[in-house]
């Protein structure tokens, strides 16, 4: 996975693939759901982790310029998402996806859970950079990450 020593271009393309994993696992989520408000809410989370993907690709064409396809979907075929935000195996994660999601209060769960996943990752990962400006990247990522995390808490506790 990191190592600690990788370069911010590198870093930016591994963060671009975690945040491609968790679209997909968003959006396999919303897929699975029947009820329109927990679909909906699922959605949402998709669109914003593509929000960040939308992010890292300007980012990432800002420095390399010559590499940089014009479209944030040619982009998105060019790098490979493997992982989700927390740096489970994307594939594993879907599999907590396999549980039925009874209402409401399941789907929040298993978003508390995805989400406090990704924070610990870059969190620990900013931790490990020996680049400032890697490091920088992954504390900026962190602090997005507790954002949805403390949304998708106050959710969870209003449906509570």
């Amino acid at each position: 996975m990191l190592k600690g020593d990788e370069s911010l271009l590198d870093s930016i393309l591994f963060a671009f693939g975690l945040e491609k994993g968790s679209n997909t696992f968003y959006n396999k989520a919303a897929e699975k759901v029947d009820d329109p408000n927990i679909k909906e809410f699922f959605s949402a989370m998709a669109e914003v982790e593509r929000g960040h993907m939308a992010n890292l690709r300007v980012l990432y064409c800002s420095m390399d310029n010559d590499t940089c396809p014009v479209t944030l979907e040619e982009f998105t075929e060019t790098v490979p998402g493997p992982y989700v935000e927390g740096g489970k195996l994307l594939e594993n994660a879907l599999k907590d996806l396999d549980v039925a999601f009874i209402d409401e209060l399941d789907a929040m769960k298993v978003a508390l859970k995805h989400e406090g996943e990704a924070y610990g990752f870059y969190a620990k990962a900013a931790k490990r950079m020996q680049d400032p400006e890697v490091k920088v990247l992954f504390e900026n990522l962190a602090v997005e990450e507790k954002k949805h995390l403390d949304a998708v808490s106050k959710r969870l506790k209003e449906t509570e």
